[in-house]
């Protein structure tokens, strides 16, 4: 029974075996290599068309194998030589067969395969249409091999046009001929793409113009270079045009598409300027480089094979566009009263560029000159309006972007000096001048009319309002000077004491005189009669012993000389200006003598008579002063001896006042022998003395508020400042010794003079006699201020110091304490009181004279722009230390110190100067002051103005770091050095994936959202950090990104502020990989569809390339890093058991950060009609394997003695009859 059972198992077991044989042929699997990079790969053996060779026997036995290299379609290009094997080849650039490059562009296989070999054409239904062995493709594979293989070796692979026109009959050959023509027709392959015009290599430049017709920018013209098919998208900001010639198109903002063969340019808006711009790669479809190659093995005997490929370099153009940046000069006008005029002509330059160089015309007082490129101007009147002066200022006016640049321009009108000449009419006088002068006369300028200024709006004088009194100097001349435009007249006010008042007016009238006529002159010239008067004398005389008066001495001559002249030059020599002889009366008078002292000498004496000393007598005010009867002086002479009273008053040398705050003491002494009545009473040399009271006084001592009298010295209570002799002098010359100098004052460098004369017209005391009146003037002590003014030089980069005119520092001197007239105790400059206000000159110099003695403060109250103000009080000093010393003089030497600002450019790490950074220092009116690029060292500059507030402004960083904000400083009153700190930070940018890792090859841009423009692009390489160009601190920005790397999708934008934090950022963007989820699943239940096989490829570039072949599961199939925007295409090769194999799906990948889901359904296989002995195959089946048991035991003991053999026969017998109507292999 166990042999049974085993038999009957070892049978079964047979059975399966051969029933699963049967269904082994459904799940077999065949895997394909991929290609690789310049792999050069047969495909397949392409025999030459049968009915070519039953026509010519000859290309019976032709073929030829199809080729890939690197990708792309190959073909042989030396036709009798051997195809190469497989393997890696290099390949050579076929440069100079034009055939050769057209072939394989418009040929099958090639990027515009064309006619015929176009896709969708049937070449094969015109070549050979009943040769089923061949594809479309292959005949056009074929034709393309034979005509490429004709062009380069001349090797024609049998074809031979005028062959085949005799052995197929008609223009057959001739027809296969002509599609080899007509490609070589065709337009050249593109060689790139290029620029004509302004260019730098691959880059097209286009530089803005003003365009004064339509009030914009405009560029210069450029044309894109390249074939029908070439095409460049141009990105453009918002408020930029661009203009194609050839077609008129117009378009603004977006991108815009630009043709090859085009030319084209752009325009924008001078207001709200665009930003210059740098593209990148600008080209498009149609750009690349096509390359036709040569395959060569290296083996002797292997063909040349043929092949193309893009050559990248030519896809590569770029733009840059240079906007100008515009702004606004605004021009007003006005006078010194910042009233509005009109007329004046400007000349307008620019001193950044050449070429710009305008006239203009100011009208209404104002003038905006508008669309003016930024940069720097200079402004320069010439022509002034009428009625005023030419402003020769040379103005230096900044431009910035869409500023408006004001610029006042003040014109002043002229002014103008009249000079007057005096001098003196000496008619009357036999044109004598005595000891008149011309200096002291007084005159009155005078209104003639209302005086105002050119517009009338301010009214300077009324009509007959004083102007200006001035008085002549010792020439007889005088200046009214800084006089307006108008009419006047002068008057004399007062005359000197020589000359008698002219009452006649003067007319002037000040005229403009041109624009540079700053300075309107006039002269003119007056006169005045001389002061004159008669003299009258009366003789008369008393003989020796006798006395008593004797009237009428006739015959006496006197001569009337002018003392100056006689003291100068002797009597004999003198001019005579009379001489008169007394009559029977002993009266004579003179004609009229000017103004003069004059000495008189009697020089003819009546016999018998004592000739009379000389006298003076003076003529001081003119005879119409007096009443008629006073008109002539009268002179009484006579020989009694006489005497006066002596009175010695003390007086100021400068002032003439007399000096009554200290007391002075006198000696007077004999100048000659002194003789009365004969007898010499006082010899030369000796002091004279009076005795009253019993008392001897030798000296004679000035009443005072401090009074010192000395011993011996006589002093009464008279007239204070004076002394009066108690007793009269008789007639002689006598001098006086000063003894004791007055407090404050200096002494006397020499004794005083005088003559006691015979003459009657002194004065009289109380008692009627003579008094002779003599006074003795002291000069007083002065100081004199010597200031020095120095600047501190030091080495600087800018020095804003103009020092070579100091005159605009101004000082003050103040009184410390009273300052005392010594004369009289009177308070000249109380405690604190200003004495002057002082300017130094050009070289810094002061000097202040005539001060008196005292303890004074000087003070600087204005000093140079730019100067640090020394406030200090310096105490100047004027103590009189002996009787001698007329000038005490201090001199005080002062510094002064620059403001100095030093400014520095960091990084915000390291201290070191950060080099390159293009700085500029404005003021507040954001006008450029200096500018400069930072160095090694900070940059130091002194000068700048105090209280002023300065900006510090980075116009460009340096390449990588952010441009920082401005910062506004104020200048301190301080000699230390300031220091301003600007830091530069850098914003890096960082692109990575999800996992962390650096991504290579995105293409990022940054714009700012304020300006619209674009500040920075790049494309990430080598995984380093890239630092944004262009940033300002405290702006925001979008980071973008324009193209993503293969494999993955754009990144949302980062919106970012660049922080005013003085510390680095980094901006980290990420991209995300594609994701395409592929299934796999059964159209009836939509589940997932375990053991399809499937296969996706990467088509375009309208080849088939190799991504991943793999056996669907029970969960779809995730792929990563797909390339956005290709097409794929999913094939299955082999369907699930039971399912059809279903179409093949193509999908584009798209730019999207989800999973993009990709369904592939297969459907059940059709059911086959049945029978109706086949109705269920499952139920036969059934019934075979139980038949097939019960005949295994029937078979075992009925055939137990024949052998297994016939066991086995008769099981395939079984199997034979019941499995054949369903078609199963057996054997």
């Amino acid at each position: 029974m166990k042999t049974i059972f085993t038999k009957i198992g070892k049978l079964l077991l047979v059975s399966l075996v051969i029933f699963s044989m049967s269904f082994s042929q459904l799940n077999s699997v065949n895997a394909w290599d991929d290609k690789v990079p310049h792999e050069f790969t047969r495909i397949k053996n392409i025999k030459y068309p049968e009915w070519w060779g039953r026509k010519i026997s000859g290309l019976s036995s032709w073929s030829t194998y199809s080729t890939m290299y690197n990708g792309k379609w190959a073909y042989c290009l030396e036709s009798s030589k051997n195809s190469p094997q497989n393997g890696q080849y290099p390949a050579e650039v076929i440069e100079n067969n034009e055939a050769v490059r057209k072939l394989l562009y418009y040929g099958f296989g090639g990027p515009a395969a064309w006619g015929q070999f176009a896709n969708g054409y049937n070449l094969k239904e015109a070549i050979c249409p009943d040769d089923d062995y061949l594809t479309n493709d292959d005949v056009k594979y074929l034709l393309t091999h034979i005509f490429l293989s004709g062009a380069y070796s001349n090797d024609w692979n049998g074809f031979n046009e005028e062959l085949f026109n005799k052995a197929f009959g008609g223009s057959y050959g001739t027809n296969i001929m002509n599609m080899y023509r007509d490609i070589l027709n065709l337009p050249e392959p593109g060689n790139g793409v290029s620029w004509s015009g302004n260019t730098v290599g691959k880059t097209a430049i286009f530089n803005a113009e003003f365009d004064k017709e339509t009030k914009t920018q405009k560029t210069n013209t450029v044309t894109f270079n390249g074939t029908d098919l070439a095409v460049i998208n141009i990105p453009l900001q918002d408020n930029v045009t661009i203009h194609i010639t050839k077609t008129g198109f117009v378009q603004t903002g977006g991108i815009a598409t630009v043709h090859g063969g085009e030319s084209f340019y752009f325009t924008a808006p001078c207001k709200n300027s665009p930003s210059n711009y740098q593209s990148g790669n600008v080209c498009g479809s149609g750009c690349e480089m096509f390359t036709a190659l040569a395959i060569k093995t290296g083996i002797e005997g292997d063909q040349t094979e043929g092949t193309w490929m893009w050559d990248p370099d030519g896809t590569v153009l770029y733009l840059d566009i240079n906007w100008i940046d515009l702004g606004k000069i605004e021009i007003k006008k006005t006078n010194t009263n910042t009233d509005l005029i009109d007329d004046a002509v400007f000349n307008l330059k620019s001193i950044s560029f050449d070429g710009y160089s305008e006239d203009i015309i100011v009208t209404n007082g104002k003038l905006l000159v508008e669309y003016l490129p930024v940069g720097t101007y200079e402004l320069k009147e010439i022509q002034a309006p009428e009625g005023y002066l030419l402003n020769e200022t040379i103005y230096t006016l900044t431009v910035n972007k869409d500023q408006t640049t004001t610029q006042v321009v003040v014109n002043e009108e002229p002014r103008g000096e009249i000079n007057l000449t005096k001098e003196i009419n000496t008619d009357k006088t036999d044109g004598k001048l005595g000891d008149a002068y011309l200096q002291g006369n007084e005159y009155t300028l005078k209104a003639k009319e209302k005086i105002t200024n050119k517009t009338g709006t301010v009214t300077y004088f009324e009509r007959d309002d004083v102007i200006d009194i001035q008085t002549t100097d010792e020439q007889g001349k005088l200046k009214f000077d800084d006089l307006h435009i108008g009419k006047y007249y002068i008057e004399e006010s007062k005359s000197n004491e020589t000359l008698v008042l002219n009452s006649d007016d003067i007319d002037v009238s000040i005229d403009y005189e041109g624009q540079i006529v700053s300075k309107i002159l006039r002269s003119t010239n007056t006169d005045n009669r001389v002061n004159m008067q008669k003299i009258k004398i009366f003789k008369a005389g008393e003989k020796d012993a006798e006395s008593g008066i004797v009237v009428g001495l006739a015959n006496a001559e006197f001569t009337f000389k002018l003392k100056s002249e006689v003291d100068k030059i002797g009597w004999d020599n003198s001019i005579i200006y009379d001489v008169i002889t007394t009559d029977q009366n002993g009266q004579a008078h003179t004609k009229y003598l000017p103004y003069g002292e004059y000495i008189v000498r009697e020089t003819k004496t009546p016999q018998d008579y004592i000739t009379a000393p000389d006298f003076i007598v003076s003529v001081t005010k003119d005879y119409s002063e007096y009443i008629d009867v006073e008109q002539i002086k009268i002179i009484n002479i006579n020989n009694r001896p006489a005497t006066t009273q002596l009175k010695l008053v003390k007086k100021d040398l400068d002032s003439n006042k007399v000096v009554t705050l200290n007391s002075a003491t006198f000696k007077v002494k004999a100048r000659e022998d002194i003789v009365s009545n004969g007898r010499i009473i006082y010899k030369a040399g000796e002091v004279i003395k009076q005795k009253i009271g019993g008392k001897i006084y030798d000296s004679f001592t000035t009443s005072a508020d401090n009074i010192v009298v000395p011993s011996g010295s006589f002093n009464n209570d008279g007239d204070i400042g004076s002394v009066m002799l108690p007793l009269q002098l008789d007639v002689g010359k006598y001098y006086i010794d000063e003894i004791k100098t007055p407090t404050g004052y200096l002494s006397l460098d020499k004794p005083i003079d005088f003559i006691i004369e015979n003459i009657r017209d002194y004065n009289k005391d109380k008692d009627g006699d003579p008094i002779l009146e003599v006074v003795i003037k002291n000069d007083k002590p002065e100081g004199q201020l010597k200031v020095v003014k120095s600047i501190e030089s030091n080495i600087v980069d800018k020095s804003f110091i103009k020092n070579n005119d100091l005159s605009k520092i101004k000082f003050r001197l103040t009184a410390k304490e009273n300052i005392l007239d010594m004369a009289d105790g009177t308070i000249i400059y109380g405690k604190n009181a200003i004495v002057g206000e002082y300017n130094l000159s050009k070289d810094g110099k002061l000097t202040v004279s005539d001060l008196p003695m005292g303890i004074y403060e000087l003070q600087e109250i204005s000093t140079l722009e730019g100067l640090v103000h020394n406030g200090i009080k310096y105490e100047i000093k004027f103590i009189q230390t002996d009787l001698t010393t007329k000038v005490y003089t201090v001199t005080q030497n002062i510094v002064n110190k620059p403001t100095m600002i030093e400014i520095s450019k960091t990084a915000v790490t390291g201290t070191k100067e950060l080099e390159g950074a293009f700085m500029q220092l404005l003021d507040s009116n954001r006008n450029v002051v200096c500018e400069w690029i930072s160095g090694k060292k900070p940059y130091v500059v002194e000068g700048l103005e105090i209280g002023k507030t300065y900006i510090l402004k980075e116009d460009f960083a340096p390449l990588g770091y952010v441009q920082a904000k401005e910062i506004s400083f104020v200048i301190e009153n301080t000699s230390e050095k300031q220091k301003v700190h600007m830091v530069d930070k850098v914003v890096g940018v960082k692109k990575i994936d999800i996992y962390g890792k650096v991504v290579d090859g995105a293409l990022l841009q940054v714009v700012s959202t304020k300006t619209k423009n674009i500040v920075d692009q790049w494309v990430v390489d080598e995984g380093e950090n890239h630092n944004v160009e262009g940033l300002i601190a405290g702006e925001t920005y979008i980071l973008k990104e324009l193209q993503a790397p293969d494999g993955y999708v754009l990144a949302d934008d980062i919106e970012f502020i660049v922080e005013d934090d003085k510390q680095d950022q980094e901006i980290v963007m990420v991209d995300e990989f594609t994701k395409v989820e592929i299934s796999k699943i059964d159209i009836t239940n939509s589940k997932e569809l375990p053991g399809a096989r499937l296969l996706l490829e990467d088509i375009s570039t309208g080849e088939n390339i190799f991504i991943e072949r793999w056996v669907s599961g029970n969960q779809p199939h995730m792929f990563e890093g797909l390339i956005v925007g290709h097409k794929y295409r999913l094939s299955e090769e082999a369907a699930p058991k039971g399912y059809q194999i279903a179409q093949a799906i193509e999908f584009i990948v798209k730019d999207t950060n989800k999973v993009q889901r990709i369904e592939m359904r297969d459907e059940l296989l059709p059911i086959q009609p049945q029978t109706s002995d086949e109705k269920n195959i499952d139920s036969i089946i059934s019934m075979f394997w139980v038949s097939g048991i019960v005949m295994l035991g029937l078979g075992y003991i009925f055939f137990k003695k024949k052998g297994t053999y016939y066991l086995i026969f008769f099981i395939q017998i079984s199997l034979s009859g019941i499995l054949k109507p369903y078609d199963f292999h057996y054997s």
